[in-house]
């Protein structure tokens, strides 16, 4: 199993806002601060496929699908994920 720490990816930036209904702006803030989604996507990914999703990528996925704001838009995000590496998506709000 593939595991990371966000932590260790302070050089990473992801342009995303760290404040609700604000754009993304510079200075971005990094993967280590701003990037919990992303590398459990990577991590994920690792899991169930053959394949590695890296941080750097996940960015440019989270930054492409529009789904890096106010951290990273899970919804819109794992969608995207789930697409580009042939996984099935759910959700659900059952506390069960």
């Amino acid at each position: 199993m593939r595991v990371l720490n966000q932590l260790d990816y302070e050089n990473i930036l992801y342009p995303t806002s760290l404040v609700k209904g604000e754009q993304p702006a510079e200075p971005y803030p990094s993967v280590a601060k701003a990037g919990c989604g992303l590398i459990c996507a990577c991590m994920l990914v690792s899991i169930l496929t053959d394949k590695q999703l890296e941080p750097r990528e996940a960015v440019r996925i989270s930054v492409r699908a529009g789904a890096n704001h106010f951290g990273t838009d899970m919804p819109i995000f794992a969608k995207e994920i789930a697409e580009q590496y042939g996984l099935e998506l759910s959700s659900g709000s059952s506390k069960e």
